[in-house]
């Protein structure tokens, strides 16, 4: 952080740096847009007003998500409806490419039906390319829970798309919206 900046530009400058991934983030978790526009303003906001209380030496990146996290299981409390938080994209909303329309449907069909812990951790994992390490500080979990709720997430899509799915070679392809 730049100690010549005022809290207001320090959060403004962590805005453009991490606003898209935290919108990613929150809309593949809500599967609603204007939704996650909404988280996305309120972690922000809340990020301003713990400004004075946050430890300035700890990831950012890290931090910003943990709050993210916070807020979205916030928001399903509140919205007391899974049903409501696995609504997906309309057709008419999605990238002009079909083949990459269509990639990305699927991928988000197949988030939809796993159980929310296992979308949490493969969307940060994969999508958000996050460390074993840096998954576990944002959920709040061990390293290890992490691993096994990683492993048994990968084993849940290997079925649910029928092919082979290892953690390495499919990265790229979840976060990008293609895959073999």
């Amino acid at each position: 952080m730049n100690d010549h900046r005022t809290p207001e530009e320090e959060i403004a400058y962590l805005h453009e740096l991490y606003a898209d991934q935290i919108y990613r983030y929150a809309h593949l978790t809500l599967g609603n847009g204007a939704d996650a526009m909404d988280v996305v303003q309120e972690v922000f906001l809340r990020a301003f007003r713990s400004w004075n209380t946050y430890r300035h030496e700890a990831n950012t990146r890290t931090w910003l998500l943990s709050i993210t996290r916070n807020y979205i299981t916030d928001v399903i409390r509140k919205k007391q409806s899974e049903k409501r938080c696995l609504d997906r994209y309309k057709t008419n909303e999605l990238h002009e490419n079909t083949n990459v329309a269509q990639s990305i449907l699927e991928v988000e069909e197949m988030l939809a039906q796993l159980k929310p812990t296992y979308r949490q951790v493969v969307i940060l994992r994969y999508i958000d390319d996050l460390s074993m390490t840096e998954t576990a500080k944002i959920l709040g979990w061990s390293e290890g829970k992490v691993r096994v709720t990683t492993h048994r997430a990968l084993k849940k899509l290997r079925s649910l798309m029928g092919a082979t799915f290892s953690e390495e070679d499919h990265r790229g392809e979840l976060r990008s919206g293609h895959y073999s």
